[in-house]
């Protein structure tokens, strides 16, 4: 889709996630991360405004689901995307888990066990985690305010993601009006509180584990600003997209027939108007979607989705599903360990094996000095 069509967004490097797949789990500068524990309320609550924006790579790629596996290992632990990210099973990480997590049977009490001892076993290997992605501009926090205006990829909530859906994909049982959420121009804020989770001596940390984001709310149209945090429109085009949402609303939701009608007879005259400020916006958007590194395209879908393994990811990844299936933990076995044990076990094999011995024929002892021939 074509990202400067004025219809697709009214109707409704790294290219590739290389912090995520490092050694460690390190801060990505390009992710916009909302942690209570970096907030400076006295409530501990970590509050911002941002708006949630339509890819303009692709419009339709604008929730990027990715489903990563942390290998940890004795050889180097790194994250890894999956093709699950794509709903593909097709992923070898998944295949692995599969046969770990599926051995035994509940036929038997024996195979009830090995089903039980698997499943232990595939919770203590395999860490995966499933979340979505999402382009977001800071409009307001006064907890990180140098990223006022910056645009950043940031996970999407369970709660939020639920909200967002409901507002833009309404059920006929609740008699809504869809609302374009993530449009550049009248697309509505989002009100971030994000709670710590209880203080539990017993338990230290379910401060970090149990974090929630109920509280976020989406709340009242905004338009992008720029980088520096200053408005994008002048009070004009301010005004007009003002009146152009004040017309949408009485078009849907006035009291009266005469009132809706006056809305939509409102929303024809400023449409040809508003154009232009859409032109700006999106092409704002596609010169200063940058990013934060290396300064190229931010492009939602190669940055947080996924992408084909390195030549090293394969070879890390096989040599995990290669100790996993023998029966070790990576934590525990690495890869050459592992070759060696297979080494040492066939070797018994191999002398047992190999081919029976040959008595060696008789040598023919030298001649004495006096049998010489000269």
């Amino acid at each position: 889709m074509n990202p400067s069509s004025i219809d697709a967004i009214m109707g409704f490097d790294p290219t590739k996630l290389d912090v995520f797949q490092e050694s460690g789990r390190t801060s990505d500068p390009n992710v916009y991360k909302t942690n209570p524990k970096d907030s400076k309320s006295e409530d501990g609550v970590y509050r911002s405004r941002v708006k949630v924006l339509l890819n303009p790579f692709n419009p339709q790629a604008s929730i990027v689901p990715q489903v990563t596996y942390w290998l940890a290992s004795q050889d180097g632990s790194r994250l890894v995307r999956s093709k699950l990210s794509l709903g593909d099973k097709s992923c070898p990480l998944f295949k692995c888990w599969k046969r770990v997590w599926y051995q035994g049977d509940d036929s038997t009490q024996e195979g009830k066990a090995i089903r039980e001892a698997a499943r232990v076993r595939a919770k203590s290997i395999f860490d995966r985690n499933e979340s979505k992605w999402v382009l977001v501009q800071i409009l307001e926090d006064e907890n990180k305010p140098e990223l006022v205006g910056q645009f950043k990829v940031m996970k999407l909530a369970r709660d939020i993601y639920d909200k967002l859906v409901a507002i833009m994909y309404p059920s006929a049982a609740s008699k809504k009006q869809a609302y374009p959420v993530m449009d550049y121009v009248v697309g509505l804020e989002l009100n971030l509180e994000v709670q710590p989770g209880p203080d539990d001596p017993s338990a230290p940390e379910r401060k970090q584990r149990e974090i929630s984001y109920s509280l976020s709310q989406f709340g009242s149209y905004a338009t992008i600003i720029k980088t520096d945090g200053t408005p994008l429109l002048d009070d004009e085009e301010a005004e007009l997209v003002d009146n152009y949402v004040t017309a949408a609303n009485d078009a849907q939701n006035g009291k009266t027939e005469k009132k809706r009608t006056e809305g939509a007879k409102k929303i024809e005259e400023l449409r040809p108007k508003l154009r232009p400020i859409y032109q700006k916006a999106i092409e704002y958007v596609n010169e200063n979607l940058k990013d934060a590194v290396t300064g190229n395209p931010l492009d939602l879908e190669k940055y947080c989705g996924y992408q084909p393994w390195t030549s090293d990811e394969e070879e890390a990844v096989q040599h995990f599903i290669e100790i996993v299936d023998a029966g070790y933990s990576p934590e525990s076995m690495g890869y050459e360990q592992l070759k060696a044990l297979k080494a040492a076990e066939a070797a018994p094999v191999a002398a047992a094996t190999a081919a029976p011995t040959v008595e060696a024929a008789p040598v023919t002892a030298a001649p004495a000095d006096n049998d010489l021939p000269f």
